[in-house]
């Protein structure tokens, strides 16, 4: 492998590694979101919150774990990281709802910006 490919292999595996832990905290708040808008009187309300609740114990661990082995600093900007992109899934969410053309769109909007890192998609 040339250094060039090293490095191209580097980046897309921090960045992946990054996500994992980034989508495991946008996990965490919407299931603490999701136990607020759950109603008091449904059936499978318990079956349900059981559900919810071993989700977040297994991303609480996930969102620990980035905690302990990164600086205060890093643990910051993970959970920046993670507010940010759970904005951004709701407002995409939001604004093409079922719409199969939309994600099309706004996909090809997205991606019709200039890379700044280069990712392997």
């Amino acid at each position: 492998m040339t250094k060039e490919e090293v490095n191209k292999a580097d980046i897309n595996f921090k960045v992946r590694a990054h996500l994992m832990f980034v989508l495991a905290d946008i996990i965490d708040t919407l299931v603490g979101e999701c136990e607020t808008y759950l109603p008091k009187n449904i059936v499978m309300n318990k079956q349900v919150k059981s559900s919810l609740q071993k989700l977040k114990q297994r991303t609480e661990k996930t969102v620990q774990f980035v905690d302990k082995v990164v600086s205060y600093d890093n643990a910051v900007a993970f959970g920046d990281d993670s507010d940010y992109l759970r904005e951004v899934i709701l407002t995409l969410t939001d604004r093409v709802g079922d719409d199969r053309e939309l994600e099309i769109k706004a996909l090809s909007m997205i991606k019709a910006m200039k890379s700044q890192v280069n990712l392997e998609i």
